[in-house]
């Protein structure tokens, strides 16, 4: 089953929650969570660039020289961003410490300030579904294993935000983002099942909203599948839930990447700060689960090995 959804890319004047710095400052805003690098750029209430890149194994070498290039063809300068906003999980450990590194770098030579942005939450922001559905979204985690999160669909299309100072020029109010229900988690498959029925029948006050019965009106008690982690594992997903919660219909998977104009409404509305953005690891990496039989082979102490890595992978992204 599959449903027809629309996804919104433009351009869009809407309300900010934070200072820009000025009428020619930019919000930058990076991704790098899947197979995809992804960087946008806001000035003002103008979307001045958004792209993408397909490079699942060349993002470090691409990053860097690809804002650059971006920013010479729109006769753009990097000292004019103020503000960077970076996607900082779930997703690939790579690519996410690729974009949050390169921001507290930029930000650090820049002045700028930075914030986070939830994947699962981007993703949401892609289809136009009625208001008051549940869209839950599955990202591909590794095999067997997936990222999941639930949200309430505001049945209004995202668009991007306008960032203005002149408070004599109020700016139209930005339509609401997808809300959170249910906190991020790694499931595997089984689980993802038993977490989603449980929520649609779930006396908790989080996600008790998910057992209305489904309306004419809108779309309280209709549920939806999307992401990399749904369309990988539909063949065990798709016959599980057809049983446990059949009226669960699954997006098609051009749904399962983010157009990179998406990134710039969730950055408009991000609360910016001085410190550097830390990743959201869901789940261990595989190197912290493989940890003790590679450092065997290599002649290391599994203990010690143990805390470099949690040294690595806890410690601020560059000197503070």
């Amino acid at each position: 089953m599959t449903a027809g959804c629309v996804r919104d890319s433009g351009d869009g004047a809407n309300g900010a929650s934070d200072e820009a710095g000025g009428d020619g400052a930019i919000t930058l805003a990076l991704n790098a969570a899947e197979s995809r690098v992804q960087a946008a750029a806001l000035r003002g209430d103008e979307t001045v660039f958004a792209q993408e890149w397909h490079v699942p194994s060349q993002g470090t070498e691409l990053l860097a020289p690809a804002l650059a290039d971006a920013f010479t063809r729109m006769r753009l300068s990097l000292r004019d961003v103020r503000r960077i906003a970076c996607v900082q999980g779930p997703g690939s450990f790579t690519g996410l410490r690729l974009v949050l590194s390169t921001a507290a770098g930029m930000a650090r030579a820049l002045g700028a300030r930075q914030a986070g942005l939830s994947y699962t939450q981007l993703l949401a922001c892609g289809p136009l579904l009625p208001r008051g559905a549940v869209l839950w979204v599955l990202t591909h985690a590794r095999r067997g294993l997936v990222h999941m999160q639930a949200f309430r669909m505001p049945g209004e299309t995202v668009e991007v935000a306008a960032v203005s100072n002149d408070a004599a020029q109020p700016s139209p109010r930005p339509a609401p983002l997808p809300e959170p229900l249910t906190p991020v988690e790694a499931a595997t498959l089984s689980a993802a099942v038993a977490r989603m029925v449980a929520a649609r029948f779930n006396d908790d006050a989080a996600v008790t909203r998910m057992a209305a019965a489904p309306s004419e009106e809108d779309g309280s008690g209709r549920v939806f599948l999307m992401g990399s982690g749904a369309t990988r594992n539909r063949a065990v997903l798709a016959p599980a839930l057809a049983e446990l919660l059949p009226q669960a219909c699954f997006l098609p998977a051009r749904f399962d990447h983010p157009a990179p104009a998406l990134l710039l409404p969730l950055a408009a509305a991000a609360a910016y700060g001085p410190d550097d953005v830390q990743p959201l690891y869901v789940r261990p990496c595989d190197a912290e689960e493989n940890l003790p039989a590679m450092a065997a082979a290599r002649g290391m102490d599994p203990e010690q090995a143990r805390r470099e890595l949690a040294r690595l992978t806890s410690s601020p992204l560059t000197p503070a």
